[in-house]
C-alpha cells in the first residue's frame, strides 16, 4: 500500500473523528442552549405569577384603604365611624416565594428577602383590620346599645351619634363617656394599628413590586413582565 493511499485513510478516519464529534458537541450545545432557555421560561413564568399576586395583594389594601380607611381618616373620632370590614383575605395573592430562590443568583438575596418581608406585613395588616372589625362588632356595638337608656334612649343617642358623625366634640364626649373609656381606648388602639399598617404596607409592598419587576426587566431585557396600572 502506497504512502499515499495511507495518508488518505488516515485523514479519512480523522475526518470521521471530528465530524463524530462535531455532532455530538452539536447536538450536546443544542441541548443545553434548550434546557437552558426552558428554564428561563420557567422563571419568567413563576416571576410574573409572583408579580400577578403582589398585584391582588396592593389591589386588596387599596380596595380597604379607599372604602373603609379614607372616608373617616381624619375624623377625631375615627374609630367610631370606620366600619368594620369581613372581606376573606386568605390566599389572595399568596406569593410563591420559593419559586424565586433563583434571584440568589442574579445577586438579588437582598430583594427576596424583603419580598418574605413584605409577605409578613401584608398578614399583619390584614390581621390588624380584622381585629379591629372583632373588636367594633363584639365590644362597640354591644356596648353602644347597653348605654341607649343612659343617653336619653333611641332618639337621644341616634342624634348624639349624628352630631358626633359631623365633628361635634361634645357629641363625642358623651359617646365616649357612654361606651366607657376602656372600650373606647382599645378601638382607638386597634383602629389606629389597622390604619398604619394598611397604608404603610401599601407604600412598601409598592415599592418591592417596583423593584422586583425593575431587577427582572434588567435580567430578561426581552421578556414581558406584568405592569401595575392606576394609582396603588
Amino acid at each position: 500500500m502506497s504512502s499515499l493511499s495511507i495518508a488518505s485513510d488516515w485523514l479519512a478516519a480523522v475526518a470521521t473523528l471530528v465530524a463524530a464529534f462535531l455532532g455530538s458537541f452539536l447536538a450536546y450545545w443544542l441541548e443545553r442552549n434548550l434546557e437552558k432557555r426552558r428554564a428561563q421560561e420557567t422563571q419568567i413564568a413563576e416571576c410574573n405569577r409572583a408579580l400577578i399576586g403582589l398585584i391582588r395583594q396592593l389591589n386588596f389594601l387599596a380596595m380597604i384603604d379607599k372604602e373603609i380607611i379614607q372616608p373617616h381618616r381624619e375624623h377625631p373620632a375615627r374609630e367610631l365611624f370606620m366600619r368594620p370590614y369581613w372581606a376573606v383575605a386568605e390566599g389572595i395573592g399568596a406569593v410563591d416565594l420559593n419559586a424565586l430562590n433563583f434571584l440568589v443568583e442574579f445577586k438579588a438575596a437582598k430583594l427576596l428577602f424583603d419580598l418574605h418581608i413584605e409577605q409578613e406585613r401584608f398578614q399583619t395588616a390584614v390581621s390588624a383590620m380584622k381585629r379591629r372589625s372583632q373588636m367594633y362588632a363584639e365590644q362597640l356595638r354591644p356596648a353602644l346599645l347597653d348605654a341607649t337608656a343612659a343617653m336619653g334612649g333611641v332618639q337621644a343617642q341616634t342624634s348624639t351619634i349624628a352630631a358626633a358623625m359631623e365633628g361635634d366634640r361634645a357629641a363625642i364626649e358623651r359617646v365616649k363617656r357612654a361606651v366607657g373609656p376602656h372600650i373606647w381606648v382599645q378601638l382607638k388602639l386597634a383602629t389606629d394599628d389597622a390604619v398604619d399598617n394598611v397604608i404603610e404596607t401599601r407604600r412598601t409592598l409598592r415599592e418591592a413590586f417596583d423593584r422586583l419587576r425593575s431587577e427582572l426587566s434588567y435580567k430578561y431585557p426581552a421578556a414581558h413582565f406584568v405592569a401595575l396600572a392606576g394609582a396603588h
